[in-house]
């Protein structure tokens, strides 16, 4: 498997390249033994796009600005490498048992490198911060499993037993903070072609940032009256470690001189539960519990650092009802959900200065209880012989329970109250067999960029069209996608200040097949 991409952005002067091979080896040793062994080798390079600044810090304002205005310096991109290996090794054991066990071992290595903007004056002036530097991170794993079916009674168990290890280890050079650049123009902005001095290589931070997870876990799913109700029940144990690790020997004269391992580790014990109830064959009644956590790790470079050298780990909890079922004699699914998600001590911070915030003047906290509830529905099938249906919709409720930073009330970031999408498909039977036609609407709600909740930096609704027209004779494909066919001009707002990542307007993209061999037996 392999792939070579070269792109151009609607963005002026934004480019990338990416490449992609992975080599695959599977061996089927005997009937009830098999390897397979799957190598990825990945790099990418683009050039650096913090997006638009709102000439007034506003939504409103970025309508005065054309959408493929670039700001930044072409000659800044992002390096990224990833080199990974997957082994598999699966084992029958008998005719309802089976082995399992993977290994995973990564290599990645990457370089942002680019800048960030201040916001302009009356003027449109407006300063332009670089910042670079390199990262490396290694991350390894490896599982074992055994699952398989026996009977008490006339009660049918699906066991499941296992045990994992995760562990990653990442560090990062010395030039990764902002610092001054230039004063730039929003009318006519500045556009270095000049390549500036990269980022040095070395020397790396005298720390490496650790995450170790190691674990075992059980669940049995019990299958009554003829499988009409079905009850799963599971539980995990496990360790984890997380934190910075400091070379006690290349302290001397650095910012982290007498520092000491701050490694935070927890035991936590993880269940979950499930419920299934079939009244007829095409009806499911269903649901689940589960409990999860993430263990945070301390803030090095926030100015209460050492109020939090040891945060605690947030903890979470999901609950969920619905139902699935078929209908028109099983050509059309409809599913309907109700959730619940609370988060409690989740990770948060606060500027020092609110009204004019500075990126590396804040304070950190781990307290508070979020919440998340709403309703999905979901919609897929054939309509007919020619013409499938994909529908969904959600409304989604995420708002603040308490938390010292922020208001009670104040809605989550980055989450639309409502959200909907559906997709049409035509695939003719008789006449031009083998043509295929479809159009879809993909619609989300406003929502906030920051759980400040500030209106200048609310989100407006946004839909977008697609379209795609397609033709397949024998062995050859041909497809035309269009994307965003209105040319709605959408925004997000993914950093935490005033830049805006402007969506992609209309593409058209052509997808040309020729199918050389048959696929291959599984």
């Amino acid at each position: 498997n392999t792939s070579y991409e070269q792109m151009n952005s609607f963005r002026n002067l934004v480019s990338s390249k990416r490449s992609f091979i992975a080599p695959t080896l599977s061996w089927d040793i005997n009937n009830k033994l098999s390897l397979s062994l799957e190598t990825v080798f990945k790099t990418s390079e683009a050039v650096d796009d913090a997006g638009l600044v709102s000439p007034d810090g506003t939504i409103s304002g970025l309508k005065n600005l054309r959408p493929e205005l670039y700001l930044g310096d072409p000659a800044r991109k992002y390096l990224y490498s990833d080199q990974t290996s997957f082994l598999t090794a699966k084992y029958d054991l008998g005719k309802t048992w089976k082995i399992k066990g993977t290994g995973f071992y990564g290599l990645t290595k990457n370089r942002p490198w680019g800048l960030w903007f201040d916001q302009p004056d009356n003027q449109g002036n407006f300063a332009r911060r670089a910042y670079g530097y390199h990262q490396r991170s290694g991350n390894g794993s490896a599982s074992i499993e055994a699952n398989g079916e026996f009977y008490t009674g006339t009660i049918k168990h699906n066991l499941l037993i296992g045990a994992e290890y995760q562990s990653t280890r990442y560090r990062y050079t010395n030039e990764g903070a902002l610092s001054l650049l230039d004063t730039s123009n929003l009318t006519k902005p500045i556009i270095n072609n000049i390549p500036a001095l990269t980022p040095a290589e070395k020397p790396y931070r005298p720390y490496v940032s650790l995450i170790t997870r190691g674990g075992i876990y059980l669940q049995d799913q019990l299958m009554l009256y003829k499988d009409k109700l079905q009850f799963s029940a599971g539980i995990r144990a496990g360790k984890t470690d997380q934190g910075n690790h400091y070379f006690q020997n290349l302290l001397g004269g650095t910012d982290f001189e007498g520092y000491q391992d701050n490694i935070i580790s927890k035991n936590v014990i993880s269940p979950r539960l499930g419920l299934v109830y079939k009244p007829n064959q095409w009806t499911s009644i269903y649901s689940s519990w589960s409990e999860g956590y993430e263990i945070n790790s301390p803030d090095i470079f926030a100015q209460n650092f050492l109020k939090y050298a040891s945060p605690p780990a947030t903890i979470s909890n999901q609950l969920e009802f619905g139902i699935k079922s078929h209908i028109f004699k099983h050509k059309l699914g409809i599913s309907l959900s109700v959730f619940e998600i609370n988060k409690h001590d989740p990770y948060g911070y606060v500027y020092l200065n609110p009204l004019n915030p500075n990126y590396d003047e804040y304070n950190v906290y781990y307290e508070g209880h979020h919440r998340s509830r709403g309703l999905e529905a979901d919609i897929d099938g054939k309509l007919s012989s020619s013409i499938t249906l994909t529908a969904g919709a959600a409304y989604n409720i995420t708002s603040v329970i308490n938390d010292p930073g922020y208001p009670s009330g104040n809605l989550l970031p980055n989450a639309p109250k409502y959200s909907s999408n559906i997709w049409l498909n035509y695939e003719s039977q008789k006449i031009l067999k083998g043509l295929t036609a479809g159009a879809g609407w993909f619609y989300k709600d406003k929502f906030y960029s920051s759980i400040s909740n500030d209106p200048k930096l609310l989100i407006p609704a946004g839909y977008t069209m697609d379209l795609a027209l397609g033709y397949k004779y024998k062995k050859l494909g041909a497809q035309l996608n269009v994307m965003n066919f209105t040319n709605r001009v959408n925004y997000l707002n993914p950093w935490q200040f005033n830049l805006f990542e402007v969506r992609p307007l209309r593409q058209f993209v052509f997808t040309l097949n020729y199918q050389i061999l048959e696929k291959s037996r599984e």
